[in-house]
């Protein structure tokens, strides 16, 4: 009785339909050049001694990742350089608007563009694998025929400049786009984290990523998580709520990240100077979008 009712178990368990995982992979192939797009869009109120001010920057960056080479272990050995970089930061009359393909207005936007002009010949490395897990990032010396020369106007106005031309700007830049891929097939809910490297520096991100489907054209990823604050003893500056959600977008067609986006929330609150009884809140609104286009061959 008792192997009749197994044999019934096995017999009904076989024609239950079956789900399938999806395996995340990016397929790397030496030779593929991608257009890449980096926006970014920031908002920022402060409130401090009775004042209020408001901020508003846009930061495009345009450029491109060529795979020189993908060995047996799937990883590619990529080379990003950019092209482009527009800027624009204030509002009115005190806006400052450049674009690296468009000559300088007047002194202000000439003195900005000579920071710039020099970030378009930087050129780093990146070695990433099929699973996008990001393991090298480092700056390429430029070669002996190279423009070394460098601009003799002040730079005081890179300081709105973001970092993101130098080693861990890279990285960070692009931390959502190589989200490392569980090695296992994921299902709809499937949830991971990165891997730090024993080298990075605390505090890291609480990051999560969520495989939510797939649609016609993509598989759908939810990214959410806090940003972490480096603590310093001597700053009184405290996070009164944060929220970061994101999605990111890998084709099946052709298997790549083609799209990211990144909405920050963040609110802090600083005690006033000494002397001064009032306190400094900032709330700062922030979208990042990343887009990713291979070029036809």
């Amino acid at each position: 009785m008792r192997l009749k009712l197994l044999i019934y178990l096995l017999g009904f368990l076989a024609i239950l339909p079956q789900v399938h995982g999806e395996k995340l992979r990016w397929d790397w192939r030496a030779g593929d050049v991608y257009d890449v797009t980096l926006k970014s869009n920031v908002d920022i109120h402060v409130t401090t001694s009775g004042q209020q001010l408001h901020y508003v920057n846009q930061f495009d960056v345009n450029g491109e990742w060529a795979v020189e080479e993908v060995n047996s272990s799937h990883i590619a050995r990529i080379h990003w350089s950019v092209q482009r970089i527009q800027l624009a930061s204030g509002q009115g009359d005190n806006r400052l608007q450049v674009d690296t393909d468009v000559a300088a207005g007047n002194e202000d936007e000439e003195t900005v563009l000579a920071a710039l002009q020099p970030l378009l010949r930087k050129r780093f490395e990146l070695l990433v694998n099929d699973q996008a897990r990001l393991s090298v990032v480092k700056e390429m010396r430029p070669s002996s025929g190279a423009d070394r020369r460098t601009s003799s106007k002040p730079d005081a106005q890179a300081k709105a400049i973001p970092a993101v031309f130098n080693s861990e700007g890279v990285a960070g830049a692009f931390k959502h786009v190589f989200i490392e891929f569980p090695f296992n097939d994921v299902r709809s809910g499937a949830q991971w984290k990165k891997q730090h490297p024993l080298n990075t520096p605390e505090p890291a991100d609480k990051i999560e990523y969520e495989y939510q489907g797939k649609t016609t054209e993509h598989h759908r990823i939810a990214i959410q998580g806090e940003v972490e604050f480096s603590q310093d003893p001597d700053q009184t500056v405290k996070v009164k709520q944060q929220s970061l959600k994101g999605m990111a977008l890998l084709s099946l067609e052709d298997p790549q990240i083609t799209k990211v986006q990144l909405d920050l929330q963040l609110e802090t609150e600083s005690d006033g100077q000494q002397g001064d009884e009032g306190k400094t809140k900032v709330i700062h609104r922030e979208t990042d979008v990343i887009e990713i286009k291979k070029r036809l061959r």
